[in-house]
């Protein structure tokens, strides 16, 4: 099972050293998740790199909405389409004063590759052949479909694992951080109408006649 800290949220160094597997979360002790930290910090886990190769503690994502860019030299939409889009919306959400970061998460052949992704982007990266990137790939069931982009709330749920689709849709990262609106909010105040069974087949019905309702199945 995945161990992880309870009530705290998930943090990039925590989630370098735990096994990943489809059995669920377990929660962990003090004394354990003391243990745990000590090894993290033993191995060096807990460090990621700038683009100029300076290690940065990963404590450094604490309190900020945090996006893993999962993403290989060999995929050409990544350094070509989405790469420069994400550095744009990066640079933008930060001049605007947002508390964000990206984590990078090389799927790389080789160092060198890796080396070439490092060196154009702006934000952290964890180091190549860190066990945690392949913890967190395996955890969001990453494949070779790259790039995707996982943004996480400061509390470490996942907003959204669409996160490319964001960023080429708002590249100006004006609706960061992308959270789903409500499912009232998107509903609105507009009429709906009654299926074709029963004496009010056709007729206008209020959204707000749905409130009561304890289930509401959305079928497109």
């Amino acid at each position: 099972p995945v161990r992880v800290r309870r009530p705290a949220p998930v943090t990039m160094a925590a989630k370098s050293a735990v096994d990943v597997s489809d059995a669920g979360v377990s929660t962990t002790t003090s004394a354990e998740d003391a243990e745990l930290e000590a090894f993290v910090r033993e191995k060096g886990l807990h460090l990621l790199l700038r683009g100029d190769g300076q290690e940065v503690d990963a404590d450094v994502l604490e309190g900020k909405v945090v996006a893993i860019y999962f993403a290989a030299l060999w995929e050409r939409k990544c350094s070509i389409v989405v790469t420069p889009r994400l550095v744009h919306a990066y640079n933008k959400i930060k001049a605007a004063g947002h508390a964000f970061e990206v984590v990078f998460v090389s799927l790389d052949h080789t160092i060198a590759d890796f080396d070439t992704m490092l060196k154009d982007i702006p934000w952290l990266a964890f180091p190549y052949g860190h066990p945690g990137a392949q913890a967190l790939a395996a955890q969001y069931r990453v494949g070779g479909n790259l790039p995707q982009l996982v943004v996480n709330d400061v509390d470490g749920t996942t907003i959204t694992a669409d996160g490319v689709r964001r960023i080429l849709e708002d590249p100006d990262g004006a609706n960061f951080p992308w959270r789903p609106k409500p499912f009232w909010d998107i509903l609105g105040d507009a009429p709906l109408r009654a299926g074709a069974d029963g004496a009010a087949a056709g007729a206008e019905v209020s959204p707000s006649a749905l409130r009561d309702a304890t289930y509401i199945l959305v079928m497109f």
